[in-house]
């Protein structure tokens, strides 16, 4: 999905804003940052992960993307992989 969102972002000329965001969650020294506002957040739920991701739908929703790609192919691969994968969260 990522690779796709770079190659979609060229000709949306915001290649270098995507580059840049993706550079920032790779350096090391901010996650740090993410982890203990992660772990502030968490202090703060009432459910877990199952019932907070069993209504979830594994599609790419972009009123801007009107793509054949997506629809046809991505949108139905990624919901099948999410239909299995948010069977084996079990805490």
């Amino acid at each position: 999905m990522e690779l796709g969102m770079i190659l979609y972002s060229i000709p949306g000329k915001w290649f270098l804003t995507k580059i840049k965001a993706d550079l920032y969650f790779l350096n090391p020294g901010n996650w740090v940052k993410i982890f203990r506002k992660r772990e502030q957040v968490k202090k703060l739920r009432r459910k877990g992960d199952r019932e907070v991701v069993f209504d979830f739908k594994g599609r790419v929703l972009f009123q801007e993307i009107d793509n054949p790609v997506l629809k046809y192919i991505a949108n139905p691969v990624f919901d099948l992989y999410w239909q299995v994968v948010k069977r084996l969260i079990f805490w």
